[in-house]
């Protein structure tokens, strides 16, 4: 089984696994990849020779931070060689979160 789509280009994030044989657990399954489509994860089925087949995810970067914002994680931020550009103003807008949220809403607009 390969890591990527079959495009090449999406990276698998997570893999599920699922025996063929359990019927009775297929509308469960199915409900719980729709509901995972609704997020705006991508799936792809695997297929296997065996009983087991395999469902390939991928979390886009905007559901990733989508969720980062939800969840109020901070994403680390890499200092360049030449250091901060920022003034002390907008170093405490950033660290109050105002400025992220202030350059998403205008990138909305």
């Amino acid at each position: 089984m390969k890591l990527t789509f079959k495009d090449g280009e999406k990276s698998v994030d997570y893999i599920l696994a699922y025996d063929t044989f359990k019927e009775d657990t297929n509308h469960i399954r199915k409900a719980f990849e729709e509901n995972l489509i609704k997020e705006g994860l991508e799936i792809e089925m695997e297929n296997s020779q065996q009983q087991i087949n395999f469902v390939k995810i991928h979390a886009p970067m905007e559901v990733l931070a989508r969720y980062c914002q939800l969840l109020k994680l901070k994403l680390p931020l890499k200092v360049s060689k030449e250091g901060c550009h920022l003034s002390k103003f907008e170093r405490k807008l950033l660290d109050k979160e105002i400025l992220c949220e202030f350059t998403s809403q205008r990138k909305d607009l």
